[in-house]
């Protein structure tokens, strides 16, 4: 059972319930006597997973190259809010981002 917090706001219920439900999908059961690093490993799984599920990565490239053109810049605040996503979810997408496209830059 996922119990949410009734003070959370819509956006960090949505982002909070997809975190709980990608738990869920992976099956994996984590307890206090989970080693820290597993969980921490564990953790980061989950949320790049949400991070990519609520800000696709090919969205993502269509909205930061708008907002650089526009407003001159994209920041994970700009990015939130357009995508309607806690700013950790939007930073770690942005994060994401870079990393695919060092990744670009590497292969080819």
């Amino acid at each position: 059972m996922i119990v949410l917090d009734s003070r959370l706001c819509q956006i960090d219920r949505n982002a909070t319930l997809g975190h709980e439900l990608i738990h869920e999908e992976r099956g994996l059961l984590l307890t206090r006597a989970t080693p820290p690093a597993m969980r921490e490993k564990e953790e980061a799984i989950v949320r790049n997973v949400l991070a990519r599920r609520l800000v696709p990565i090919g969205e993502l490239e269509r909205v930061v190259a708008r907002l650089v053109d526009v407003e001159g810049c994209a920041t994970a605040a700009m990015v939130a809010a357009e995508f309607q996503v806690p700013d950790p979810v939007a930073e770690r997408a942005m994060r994401l981002l870079v990393e695919r496209r060092a990744e670009r830059r590497e292969t080819g």
